[in-house]
């Protein structure tokens, strides 16, 4: 270091294009199922793992983002008469993801806060060296779904109705500046150890955090055919979120 122009004030250029390392395994399985010739079933499950390596160009650590994304739904359909077709679904939805690091060199010079990893090192105009000021961080994410969708067919009008219920867990485990992230204004700054600030967290500081909310819904729809070339397509919904 550095590989690149020198300008003479104590500062150069160092040029790195490091390549993320991507891997994800996917598998979707579906199954169906005839109860009668009115009535009939499937529900689909869906799984998708992933992490996503994430070198620094300063080489010195490499970023790492998992995750985790699973899907269920079941869908029942049932024929009531020549014209009228329930369909009742449910489903839920789980994503979890994360992001930390790791050194990939001696950056012991760098912990400023006794228990924990490397600090940030923010120096204007240079380009900031350390990590993620949100790692380690943990998400957490699930939604329950279920909901009716009613059609009914009578002369010229197509009609649907409809509700749905949404229950959303979002919970999520991340500490800003848990690390530190140390700030100098100039380089002078920086070789005479006079930083402008420090960014942390305090050790009592909790970032544990959980969400919860409903969403309701219900709607009317009519697709009504007033002439052969001209249909009509009326409706209102209604959705509230506490």
């Amino acid at each position: 270091l550095p590989n690149g122009a020198n300008h003479g004030n104590g500062t150069a250029d160092y040029i790195a294009a490091p390549s993320n390392a991507t891997r994800e395994d996917y598998f979707s399985v579906r199954l169906d199922h005839n109860f009668s010739d009115k009535q009939f079933m499937f529900g689909r499950y869906t799984f998708d793992n992933g992490r996503v390596d994430m070198p620094e160009p300063s080489k010195l650590f490499t970023d790492f983002q998992p995750s985790r994304y699973q899907y269920l739904v079941l869908n029942l359909t049932s024929m009531l008469g020549p014209t009228l077709l329930n369909t009742f679904h449910a489903g839920v939805n789980r994503s979890t993801s994360g992001q930390g690091f790791v050194a990939t060199a001696d950056v012991a010079s760098m912990i400023s806060i006794p228990g924990r990893a490397a600090s940030n090192l923010t120096i204007s105009p240079l380009t900031a060296i350390g990590t993620n000021s949100l790692s380690p961080g943990f998400f957490w994410w699930t939604s329950f779904q279920y909901g009716d969708d009613l059609n009914y067919t009578k002369g010229n009008h197509s009609l649907k109705f409809g509700a749905n219920l949404q229950r959303n867990w979002d919970n999520q485990n991340a500490v800003a500046f848990y690390t530190g992230v140390w700030v100098f204004n100039s380089l002078q700054s920086f070789y005479t150890q006079s930083p402008t600030s420090l960014n942390t967290a305090t050790p009592s500081a909790d970032a544990v955090r959980g969400w919860r909310t409903w969403i309701l819904g219900a709607y009317v729809h009519d697709d009504w055919k007033v002439r052969p070339h001209l249909t009509l397509n009326l409706g209102v919904r209604w959705e509230k979120v506490t």
